[in-house]
């Protein structure tokens, strides 16, 4: 499971492209990967594998409300050889 890029389009894309350089910088992580489509070509023989929006992830009314909606797109999924 993996934090990953928003679907292109949404409003969450633009932020996290706008704020990727400061984001990675300040904590080391990459808003705009898709680790999805990496995982796709990798040549798994098996692969399940969904993305999703973790809203759980958010937190209302919070100072941190901002920096969860950036992390809310995620992956995850099994993939064998």
């Amino acid at each position: 499971m993996e934090h990953v890029c928003a679907k292109k389009g949404t409003a969450i894309y633009y932020i996290q492209q706008l704020f990727h350089i400061p984001w990675h910088y300040l904590t080391h992580c990459n808003l705009t990967r898709k680790v999805y489509e990496n995982i796709q070509e990798a040549g798994f023989d098996k692969l399940e594998l969904d993305v999703f929006e973790a809203d759980e992830l958010v937190c209302p009314l919070s100072a941190l409300c901002f920096m969860s909606v950036m992390v809310k797109s995620h992956t995850s999924g099994v993939g064998t050889k």
